[in-house]
């Protein structure tokens, strides 16, 4: 679950709330997107972790291409 605000996901290990972790998000088109992640949300969920995360820094560039992204993903689905 992606937006331009942030990002939901699934994850066996236990994150931080606070901590910010260095990644590479793949768009469902197979563009990379390097990122930085503050998590902000924990729930627990049987044996995985549903973490929510806002990007920190994030440039304007790549906001774009996650926006346009969800948007065409969203069309398609339908």
């Amino acid at each position: 679950d992606i937006s331009t605000s942030g990002i939901g996901f699934n994850c066996n290990e236990a994150l931080t709330i606070g901590a910010v972790y260095d990644c590479d998000l793949t768009l469902w088109t197979k563009d990379v997107i390097h990122a930085f992640i503050e998590i902000v949300r924990i729930v627990k969920s049987d044996s995985t972790f549903v973490y929510g995360g806002i990007f920190i820094g994030m440039p304007e560039m790549d906001l774009k291409r996650i926006e346009i992204s969800a948007t065409v993903e969203t069309y398609t689905a339908e």
